[in-house]
């Protein structure tokens, strides 16, 4: 069972990380600043994602572990970003193991945009708020680690919740150095130029965090490949251990590797004293209106993540619409969704909850008035949940209650937001943010370690990925 669970994992993140890089990856965007976007991409909506989980040996498993990152700029010149990162110090050098989470918000205006064939020039100003304390980072990590069978990380979080104002600002100045470029065994009408970028982050609890970056870019079409220098400067984070240590391992010069297919874009960085680096994945929606390749009815595929409580989710859907709805304004759907995790047991880190769910439902969706470039979309129908207690760690390890079954409702509504794609009348890719719920029949009590525990518990979630249309 174990086997078939991590195969079903696979098969669900595989299509959302597309490719991976291979070195060791840490996140290290500085929370609450607009993400990297490369040459070539405007942001309707990013939504990047850093974790541990992408690295090839020589990873500790430790400092900014997860980083969860969602930007959007809107009416002309507005720009806010929420981001969700994960402290953990595993094996400090010196006093004990801790973690703590942050969540930032932030939001920021555009108060230089120019551009002309040669140059784009942009600076931006913003501030917010961040909280650094327990914000579910724990129950994150150890969802994660369970679909890819990593160890459970049991440090606890220190002592130490507080709020923050944050202020930042940002420059960027793109360039173009040769048009129309013949490179060897890629042909031509290749662009090469240059992207370089400068951020600085102040909070008024006294940290002070800066980044500068230099990439030279070659661009053809949808592809963008870029390699350059990027320096990271981190001070004042002196509250705890936990972020001290962070910062000590995030500062430095590192070299940067990155590309962009599309919508997707991939970046990593080695840092130059071979101690670490970071990187990370992202998915873009430039504002690409949203239709059907090649005709009304059609089947599409959506794989995606839930966030805290983490469960891999792969869902079919067969499209019908009205013969006069061309252009996406509504349609109907069946779909079927299948669902799996094993999430934390009331917050603890040696019980998990191994979870199946199947659901069939009813959905409907359509654009948004005056935004060909949105979805908005709304499903409910019956399920089957089949839950059951497994033990971690030395004393429970191995122990496992009996399974309960219960039919429920499932229901999930949200967004999907158009891509650029490169053939668009064969297929196209969504980016797909919204919300899953599962209201049971009713609870079920069962024995475990001497307990009497409670199972088959209402839920809602955050559901974030991608949905693949075919004709």
């Amino acid at each position: 069972m174990r086997n078939r669970a991590r195969f079903f994992a696979a098969c669900c993140l595989t299509p959302l990380l597309v490719l991976l890089p291979t070195v060791p990856v840490f996140a290290a965007q500085i929370a609450g600043v607009p993400p990297p976007l490369p040459p070539g991409l405007e942001r309707k909506l990013q939504i990047i994602f850093a974790n541990d989980v992408f690295s090839s040996g020589g990873n500790s498993d430790d400092y900014r572990t997860q980083q969860f990152t969602v930007s959007t700029e809107f009416a002309g010149n507005w720009v806010a970003v929420l981001d969700h990162s994960l402290l953990t110090l595993e094996e400090p050098q010196q006093g004990p193991p801790g973690r703590q989470d942050q969540l930032t918000g932030s939001l920021g205006y555009t108060f230089l945009r120019q551009s002309d064939d040669n140059s784009i020039r942009l600076f931006q100003l913003g501030s917010g708020l961040r909280y650094s304390g327990e914000i579910g980072g724990a129950r994150i990590q150890n969802g994660f680690h369970q679909l890819n069978g990593s160890s459970i990380k049991t440090m606890p979080y220190v002592d130490d919740s507080r709020a923050a104002a944050i202020f930042w600002g940002l420059y960027r100045h793109d360039g173009r150095l040769a048009s129309n470029v013949e490179l060897p065994l890629l042909g031509d009408e290749w662009q090469l130029g240059y992207w370089g970028r400068a951020s600085a982050l102040l909070t008024t609890d006294s940290a002070r965090d800066a980044n500068l970056s230099l990439n030279l870019v070659a661009k053809k079409s949808w592809f963008n490949a870029w390699v350059g220098l990027q320096g990271n400067i981190r001070s004042g984070h002196n509250r705890n251990i936990v972020e001290s240590e962070t910062a000590r391992f995030e500062e430095g010069v590192s070299t940067v590797v990155g590309f962009r297919l599309g919508p997707l874009v991939i970046e990593t960085e080695r840092k130059i004293d071979g101690d670490g680096g970071y990187g990370y994945f992202g998915l873009t929606s430039s504002g690409e209106p949203i239709v059907w390749p090649g005709k009304i009815n059609g089947f599409e595929l959506q794989t995606s993540i839930t966030q805290p409580d983490v469960y891999a989710v792969i869902q079919g859907r067969l499209r019908s619409a009205p013969a006069s709805s061309t252009h996406f304004s509504w349609a109907r759907y069946w779909s079927g969704d299948l669902m799996y995790g094993k999430p934390q047991f009331d917050g603890r880190t040696d019980r998990f909850v191994e979870t199946w769910q199947i659901a069939i439902a009813r959905e409907w969706s359509a654009k948004l008035a005056g935004y060909e470039w949105l979805q908005g979309y709304v499903s409910v129908g019956p399920g089957w949940r089949s839950e059951k207690i497994v033990g971690e760690g030395a004393q429970l390890g191995g122990i496992k209650s009996t399974s309960v079954g219960r039919a429920g409702l499932f229901s999930s509504f949200g967004l999907r937001f158009g891509t650029a794609t490169r053939h668009p009348d064969r297929w196209r890719m969504l980016l797909h943010f919204g919300v899953r719920g599962w209201l049971p029949t009713s609870a079920s009590n069962v024995p475990y370690a001497g307990e009497t525990l409670r199972l088959q518990k209402p839920q809602l979630t955050i559901d974030s990925g991608v949905v693949f249309v075919f004709r």
